[in-house]
């Protein structure tokens, strides 16, 4: 493992880079983490296994978390994608890489990214993405906080109050009202609701319109081979 840096405009972002003990022109790809806070370490156990298969790998800091500078709360999917670019040419120009089979995995929110990245540059020689929504991030958004509080084992009438909330948080999120993010705080008439639920899902409001995302139109623009691991099932399963 080699630590590494290099940039996105001018936004330093630091990582590691994990190349095969006998790679000459092997492939690549670039980790796109979920939503959240992440550092490089996050990819430790696939990176390893990638690298026992013959293929390196290239995992950094989101902005603002680790070593890495920027603010990763304030960019839109569209610059997230931007920044998978970045990352997938410094690792096509590293030694012992083979740039024409150098590609993007993605997981979650990261799932979004890599479709979105490939689709606009032909560089990205295939795509994964994994824990991937079929559905745009309004329509995810909605299905998580209803199957959370059903696993949190509230009744159905207490449910149907919060998607109430969640209603009136998202109308006032696609007017980018400004009172949208003290409501979904305080959530409003439903005080039996666990907090973290609506607080998760509230985006800063440089990144609402990333609610608009159709990820179905996206998939099809590709040029390239994309496997992607769809969820199955109404259960909301924990981490990760």
């Amino acid at each position: 493992m080699t630590d590494v840096e290099f940039s996105e405009g001018r936004t330093r972002l630091y990582g590691s880079l994990r190349v095969p003990r006998d790679g000459t022109g092997c492939p690549g790809l670039v980790f796109l983490h979920g939503s959240g806070p992440a550092t490089h370490a996050d990819w430790n156990d696939e990176a390893e296994q990638f690298a026992a298969a013959g293929i390196a790998s290239l995992a950094y800091d989101k902005q603002g978390s680790g070593r890495s500078e920027g603010d990763w709360t304030a960019q839109t999917f569209d610059d997230r994608a931007r920044e998978a670019l970045a990352a997938l040419r410094f690792l096509k120009e590293q030694p012992g890489i083979d740039a024409a089979r150098v590609g993007l995995l993605g997981m979650s929110q990261g799932a979004w990214v890599a479709p979105m990245a490939a689709a606009d540059s032909d560089e990205v020689a295939f795509v994964v993405a994994l824990s991937a929504s079929g559905t745009g991030p309004r329509e995810q958004d909605r299905f998580r906080i209803e199957r959370q509080l059903l696993s949190e084992g509230l009744a159905r009438p207490e449910i149907e109050e919060a998607l109430v909330v969640w209603r009136e948080r998202d109308e006032r999120l696609r007017s980018k009202h400004r009172v949208a993010r003290r409501l979904a705080a305080g959530i409003r008439g439903a005080p039996l609701v666990p907090l973290s639920c609506f607080r998760r899902s509230v985006p800063s409001p440089v990144r609402s319109k990333d609610l608009e995302l159709r990820p179905g139109s996206v998939p099809r623009a590709l040029p390239m081979l994309a496997a992607c691991c769809l969820g199955r099932g109404r259960r909301v399963r924990r981490g990760g």
